[in-house]
């Protein structure tokens, strides 16, 4: 997979697969589902602190995980159908999430749902200058 200088990761064109895999006319379980996007596509948003985003697909990001072979939905996909569900018409979240915020405007497009309205703030950093993280354990403890 190609790399980018933020660590995106482009999964390239040419490692699709030609057609569905099926087992007893039943798609495989044990298959990775991918969002097939068009590259370059130019995917847009108005992010209520930083402005106009623009991206391009193939450059910024490329097919994406939606499905993983485990049975679970990626966090793309259960983000958006979670927020069309739970009728969210703002999202905030880290600037470091504002690449997937244009891949779940690809998907919100594709379900032909309204896209909520984002707003991506600034992180907030440890002492060391990592991005403060539960998953990561570094969160500092209040002292009451």
């Amino acid at each position: 997979m190609k790399a980018k200088a933020d660590n995106e990761y482009l999964f390239p064109q040419e490692l699709r697969p030609s057609g569905k895999k099926f087992i007893n006319d039943q798609v495989s379980l044990n298959t990775n589902w991918r969002f097939r996007t068009q590259w370059s596509e130019k995917v847009s948003f108005v992010d209520g602190r930083k402005g106009e985003q623009n991206f391009e697909v193939g450059k910024d990001f490329s097919d994406f995980l939606v499905w993983r072979k485990d049975g679970f939905a990626s966090y793309e996909l259960a983000t958006v159908v979670d927020d069309y569900l739970m009728e969210i018409s703002e999202i905030v979240r880290g600037v470091d999430l504002l690449v997937s915020s244009a891949r779940q405007c690809l998907l919100f497009d594709s379900l032909k749902w309204s896209r909520p309205d984002f707003y991506h703030c600034e992180l907030v950093l440890d002492q060391k200058g990592r991005k403060l993280s539960k998953s990561q354990r570094n969160l500092p403890r209040l002292i009451l």
